[in-house]
């Protein structure tokens, strides 16, 4: 039940991503220690989670392999990783959310002015705002731990970004 379930989450996950407005051309693999490594996802044929690892094989035959506890995170993106389109016009910026899925504790990264208040709000896939808050700096943390299973997003002047509990 447990597979159904995960296997259900990455197809939904999928599906939305897919229905962006701006198209996701790229994997990007985070490593705890290193460097945010890209794939152009026209060029993967398969990406698997087996043995403790994440592997990434090309179609060309061409794998690159991560040990699981050593991946921050993973994302796609367009072009630039990370690079969101603003919401309601106001200024570019990042916005990272890590883990994802994410079980008690979501990380925020956004923009490069840590010293503004910035306001983020998580809805739901209803579209209810089910938290609205102001985050202090850069790098903060939020408990989810009150959320019930599903998919959400989190907007901020950043950019918005999906996130599963």
């Amino acid at each position: 039940m447990k597979h159904k379930n995960l296997k259900t989450c990455a197809v939904l996950l999928l599906g939305l991503g897919l229905q962006a407005t701006q198209a996701q051309t790229a994997l990007f693999v985070k490593q705890k220690v290193g460097t945010n490594t890209p794939f152009d996802l026209s060029t993967l044929k398969m990406l698997t989670f087996a043995g403790g690892n994440v592997t990434v094989l090309r179609k060309d035959a061409r794998t690159s392999s991560f040990v699981r506890s050593n991946v921050q995170y993973m994302n796609f993106a367009e072009n630039k990783v990370n690079e969101l389109a603003p919401i309601n016009g106001e200024q570019n910026g990042k916005l990272i959310l890590f883990p994802n899925p994410v079980q008690d504790v979501l990380n925020i990264e956004m923009g490069n002015d840590g010293i503004n208040p910035t306001q983020i709000e998580i809805v739901g896939i209803d579209g209810k705002v089910v938290l609205r808050t102001v985050l202090y700096n850069a790098k903060s943390t939020i408990s989810v731990s009150f959320l019930p299973k599903g998919l959400y997003l989190l907007r901020s002047k950043y950019g918005t970004s999906k996130f599963i509990k």
